[in-house]
């Protein structure tokens, strides 16, 4: 294929034969006689052609003998040797070594490879593939330096040199360029001994990512055929958020050996597009806008973690419902999960990284933005778990700006509710007195108490309430959106009762809510308010609960319905108890009012609605007489909705009185069994 370009060469060069890796497995080439052939009958052209056998046994390559002569002088004269590289155990591994004998050459190129170990030994060289895949910024130089004035011809000599080397490439690589174009024609499919070709003129790679599968992008570092898989592998540099600063982590991809042709889509590996780019750039300013410092935000998808595998390799990715708000907070994601953290204690990566190549912010016109993932990590309060939470699906949170005003109990307690968190938030720079012992006596502590079936005294105004009734709950709720702040709810059969269990729980809730400033609800915490007795463990929890609490500097909202077994040494730790008690016949009207409109219920008139699918002033007073709690009023107004709209009917008086009986029934039959 290359004899008459061979001989048309200048003197500059040593060079093999033709056998590539990627054609090695397709067909092979009588090496030495085509070594042979091309020997040019001048000496004028100097062509010493060598080829390599890999030596299992010293693990390294050797030169063949060759049974022709070559012209004397020749290997001394070469500024390049082309090495023909054959390994008869791994064909794959074929390939065109160029070792590099003039220093000014080699000193050329090597900015445009600086990954490349080969290069900065003594005998510095090359994989001949790479220079075909870096040809066209090659050939830039090429025409750049080519056409600059110089002082003499000793600056020029290299950039020449350079251009015969690329001719080489471009036409000892001939039978490569024809099949990349073909399989772009066909819809880009290559073999697994070509992948390598499919890198040519691009420094970026599209990937899925190895969690949410979406694509991201990475700076191609470089590719690899492993023999002992065999793999092809491809290797690169991301940019993430650490928590502190943006760093470059390391990725990695492997990909089996596979006969045939396949897609790049099949694959999952293809050189970055334009389009996708920006894509991925667009993406990438919403992950600066939510890295940084924690944030409070809504959430619209699932949150993916990652679990050990238990049949061994790399760790598994699984994902979980958890739509809701969120805490988007890189570095407490790593300390909560040591396991899974890939960077050290100092966010420095094993990559040369300086100290001055730390970046504390991107801006949105950064151009390495596209190559940040698609997570974050954080906390979902919904699914009670560390993961990742995919960037594009977070979003402010609606805060109920009107929170307290749906509370119904004693407008004096909301009042000393409001003025007691506020202060204790900092709120109009207000600041409460602390205790003699620094870090001590710093927080506010509320006790909710009351029956939990006689306690619904709040209409869920925000649409992301899972609150199926319990007015405790919802009273914490009202707190947390009126300063703007999470609420973290705990239920105390998540603390299990081994004493050092229970204090490490403890421990990294206080730890974590006070860094978010969030409001802790410990639900049913009757198991650490309990009067202390012969129970040591028991008592031990008690004790730790305690302590914990005494240096805790923010603010938690604690609910019991057994009030009268308080350990006596929580008396003086409560700043505020509130007691729910039975709803009242006023209590209970408001609650149908506000339910009522809340589903879309028509209220007109005093004595009767204007017509059958209206409700009457009185129909709601009839309605308040029945005793019964805000938590069954709530359900009921939600399933005579849901038979409205099953029947295409707008709510009505007849509905509720329906499910209404259907509920009397049940409890008539439960009470007399």
């Amino acid at each position: 294929m290359a004899v008459q370009f061979l001989n048309g060469l200048s003197s500059y060069f040593t060079f093999s034969s033709t056998s590539f890796a990627v054609e090695s497995q397709n067909r092979g080439y009588a090496a030495e006689s085509a070594l042979k052939s091309d020997v040019p009958s001048s000496t004028s052209s100097i062509l010493l052609q060598k080829i390599q056998i890999w030596d299992q046994t010293t693990s390294d390559w050797k030169d063949k003998p060759l049974s022709f002569k070559v012209v004397d002088g020749a290997d001394s004269s070469a500024k390049v040797v082309a090495y023909t590289r054959k390994d008869a155990s791994h064909p794959f591994k074929d390939h065109i070594w160029v070792e590099f004998r003039s220093e000014p050459l080699a000193e050329l190129i090597k900015p445009y490879f600086p990954n490349e170990t080969g290069l900065m030994g003594l005998n510095p060289g090359i994989d001949a593939r790479r220079i075909y895949n870096r040809r066209k910024v090659l050939r830039t130089v090429v025409e750049t330096d080519g056409a600059a004035e110089t002082p003499d011809d000793a600056q020029k000599q290299p950039v020449e040199d350079l251009k015969t080397l690329l001719d080489y490439v471009d036409k000892a690589f001939e039978d490569v360029t024809m099949k990349l174009k073909a399989a772009h024609d066909g819809g880009t499919c290559v073999e697994w001994n070509m992948l390598w070709a499919i890198f040519a003129d691009t420094d970026f790679v599209e990937t899925p990512d190895s969690l949410s599968a979406q694509p991201i992008a990475f700076r191609l570092q470089e590719w690899t055929y492993n023999a002992e898989e065999p793999t092809f592998e491809v290797h690169g540099k991301h940019l993430q958020w650490t928590g502190r600063r943006y760093v470059h982590g390391r990725i990695s991809r492997q990909y089996e050996r596979f006969d045939g042709a396949r897609s790049l889509h099949e694959i999952g590996v293809k050189p970055l597009t334009e389009e996708r780019r920006h894509e991925l750039s667009s993406r990438g300013k919403l992950y600066i806008q939510r890295a940084g410092d924690a944030q409070h935000l809504y959430y619209r998808a699932h949150i993916i973690r990652q679990e050990f595998n238990p049949m061994g390799g790399c760790p598994v990715a699984m994902k979980e419902p958890a739509e809701g708000r969120v805490m988007v907070d890189v570095m407490s994601h790593r300390r909560m999960n040591p396991n899974f953290d890939f960077w050290d204690q100092e966010d420095i990566l094993d990559d040369g990284s300086k100290r001055s190549d730390w970046r504390t912010s991107l801006n949105e016109d950064d151009p390495e933005i596209h190559l940040l993932p698609p997570t974050l990590g954080g906390w979902s309060f919904a699914a009670k778990q560390w993961g990742h939470l995919l960037v594009e699906h977070l979003s402010p949170i609606p805060f109920a700006a009107d929170s307290f005003e749906h509370l119904v109990i004693p407008e004096e307690s909301k009042e000393m509710i409001k003025s007691l968190v506020e202060a204790q938030a900092g709120s109009g720079g207000a600041t409460l007195m602390n205790d003699l012992v620094p870090g001590k006596g710093t927080g506010s502590v509320f006790l909710l108490h009351g029956n939990p079936a006689d306690d619904m005294v709040f209409v869920d105004v925000g649409n992301d309430s899972n609150d199926t009734g319990t007015g405790k709950t919802l009273t914490a709720e009202a707190i947390a959106d009126h300063l703007r702040l999470p609420l973290y709810t705990v239920s105390c059969c998540e603390f299990g009762t081994e004493v050092p269990f229970v204090e490490m729980k403890l421990k990294h809730i206080l730890e974590i809510t006070s860094l978010w400033k969030a409001v802790v609800l410990i639900d049913e915490a009757d198991i650490f308010l309990e009067a202390r007795s012969t129970d040591l463990a028991r008592n031990a929890v008690v004790g730790v609960f305690l302590r914990m609490l005494e240096y805790h500097s923010g603010i938690v909202i604690m609910t019991t319905n057994r009030v009268h077994t308080l350990d006596q040494a929580f008396k003086s730790r409560i700043s505020l108890a509130l007691k729910y008690h039975d709803l009242d016949l006023t209590s209970r009207k408001i609650l149908w009012e506000k339910f009522l409109g809340r589903a879309g219920a028509v209220i007109q008139g005093r004595n009767g609605g204007v017509d059958n699918f209206t409700f009457s002033l009185s129909d709601i007073e009839s309605l308040a007489a029945k005793e019964t709690n805000g938590r069954v009023i709530k359900h009921l107004v939600r399933t005579s909705q849901a038979l409205a709209f099953r029947r295409k009917e707008p709510l009505s008086p007849a509905h509720i009185a329906q499910v209404w009986k259907m509920i009397e029934t049940f409890e008539n039959d439960l009470n007399n069994s």
